[in-house]
């Protein structure tokens, strides 16, 4: 009964704190005028979810949340209208595209997008490479090399959208904040796989020499 009340309050605690954060991020996306904010305030939203999943559960949330947003303003601007923009282009092309040999085409492309659109706020929040399209490669990379978590991602967060869209008042209280610590705990199993297979190998390396 007392791991049954622990893990209650421990899911309460979290329901509130997704609330508190999804608060945050419709406050900061609205200082940014909403366009000029969704992006670095959803960057935002990850970096604190990934300290929260990595047990860093004490941090001063406001300020770690503004911090975060400042740090990837410019480029939470660029990912949101260039993946925009991309996304817009592929729908509008799956909607007239007749040929059926573009149409495959475009699918694929459809599906690199959508791999590396779960995984780059992730990894945005998580690692420190040189260069926006270093992070945008590795995220397709992760999304092609993980894909049997990659599917199950696409699987639970589509179910949690519907969820979402049937009760509109769940969204308003919880907005990205559910889907956002779904894909950010999963994504952190997979980085933890990527780094250990990395340490293995550099020991294999090792031992060769």
């Amino acid at each position: 009964m007392d791991k049954m009340a622990e893990r209650m309050n421990a899911c309460c605690s979290l329901l509130l704190k997704l609330v508190y954060v999804n608060v945050l991020w419709m406050a900061f996306t609205l200082a940014g005028l909403g366009l000029f904010g969704a992006g670095p305030a959803t960057l935002a939203l990850f970096g604190v979810l990934r300290q929260w999943i990595r047990g860093n559960e004490s941090i001063p949330v406001f300020h770690t949340f503004k911090e975060l947003y400042k740090q990837h303003f410019k480029e939470g601007n660029k990912l949101f209208f260039l993946y925009g923009t991309v996304g817009l282009i592929l729908y509008i092309d799956l909607l007239y595209v007749e040929s059926m040999v573009i149409r495959a085409i475009v699918i694929a492309a459809s599906i690199l997008y959508v791999v590396s659109l779960i995984y780059l706020p992730c990894i945005l929040v998580h690692y420190e490479m040189k260069t926006l399209l270093s992070k945008m490669k590795y995220s397709v990379f992760l999304g092609i090399a993980y894909f049997q978590y990659t599917l199950v991602l696409l699987a639970v967060s589509m179910a949690l959208f519907v969820i979402l869209a049937i009760n509109p008042g769940f969204f308003f209280l919880f907005g990205l904040g559910p889907v956002a610590y779904l894909s950010m705990w999963m994504v952190n199993q997979v980085f933890m796989k990527a780094e250990m297979q990395q340490t293995t190998n550099d020991r294999r390396l090792a031992v060769d020499k």
